[in-house]
């Protein structure tokens, strides 16, 4: 089961070929040294493992332990913990191994990991609790937005002596104004087509291949699904989905204008395709896109289909 990607990471279900190297990393005193375990052993991970399996993901009140692996190399690097608070919130804990750490990975993991809360499963709130001394693991979840909410002092007997922790929270709504990187209230998303004459534009101002104002004009009325991000009366931004509706779908036309690139607003735009897709999409329907911007479309579950395909097109002459 994978549950998310990212540019450099998958992020699946444990397995016990894991095990190994899940023990190794746990039983590292400086990976173990802000957490409650100490002297990890293989019947630990074992035991862990035959718990996930009887284990509903999701389930009010449950814990959960995702893997992180290495998309290149298929390696064990970390893990994520998640624990269902109820419906609406969970909490989060991240872990990696020594040698993996310092290289963004961590951050890469939780950037995935809240696209698949938010926007996949449509949390409304997530949290965090780490140690007041581990200034990497709450410098980090700051850099993503997350809000010192409590500072809790001598609250637990840690390893032999009092420790304090930070409390963090995060609501799916701040979450989304910083995708976007100006008050959300400037910009509207517009469930429809792109008008015509920015739909040209902004194929134009991005390098995307040109379309005719007369195909325009028959093509997009047959749209399935479109999109569009307005600055007052300036579209930022676009995507569409066309298709049979049912057995097929096609993400085409994702646009943004150059001058808004990387705040987020293709990010939007993904999100409104993914919501109407989840919603409309029956079970075992086949989504495909045009890979322009990997990164984009691999946070929100798509997979490159090579080895297993190679895609191909023609223009019509």
């Amino acid at each position: 089961m994978i549950y998310f990607e990212t540019e450099r990471l998958i992020c699946r279900a444990f397995e016990r070929a894991d095990l190994q190297a899940f023990t190794a990393y746990r039983a590292d005193p400086e990976v173990a040294r802000y957490q409650s375990w100490q002297d990890y052993q293989y019947q630990d991970a074992l035991a862990l493992f035959e718990n996930l399996q009887q284990t509903p993901f999701g389930a009010n009140g449950t814990w959960m332990q995702l893997a992180l692996v290495c998309r290149q190399t298929q390696a064990l690097v970390g893990d994520l913990a998640l624990h269902f608070i109820d419906a609406q919130q969970v909490e989060i804990g991240f872990t990696l191994a020594s040698e993996h750490q310092g290289k963004g990975l961590a951050r890469e993991a939780l950037q995935g990991l809240l696209v698949y809360l938010f926007e996949r499963l449509g949390k409304h709130r997530v949290s965090a609790i780490t140690d007041v001394k581990n200034r990497a693991a709450w410098g980090l979840l700051e850099r993503l937005g997350f809000r010192r909410e409590a500072h809790y002092r001598d609250n637990i007997f840690f390893k032999g002596s009092w420790g304090s922790e930070y409390g963090y929270g995060l609501l799916a709504r701040e979450w989304r104004q910083a995708q976007v990187g100006e008050p959300l209230q400037e910009f509207r998303l517009i469930k429809r087509v792109a008008p015509l004459n920015d739909f040209l534009r902004l194929r134009q101002i991005t390098g995307l291949t040109p379309r005719s104002r007369e195909a325009a004009e028959l093509g997009l009325p047959l749209s399935l699904f479109g999109v569009h991000l307005l600055a007052g009366d300036r579209v930022l931004a676009m995507g569409r989905v066309v298709g049979d509706g049912a057995l097929n779908f096609e993400l085409v036309d994702i646009a943004v204008d150059p001058e808004y690139q990387g705040r987020g607003l293709g990010s939007a735009i993904m999100s409104a395709i993914m919501a109407y897709l989840d919603e409309m999409a029956p079970k075992g329907a086949y989504i495909t896109l045009m890979a322009d911007v990997p990164a984009l479309y691999l946070k929100f579950g798509f997979e490159y289909s090579r080895p297993a395909s190679e895609g191909m097109y023609k223009l019509q002459a």
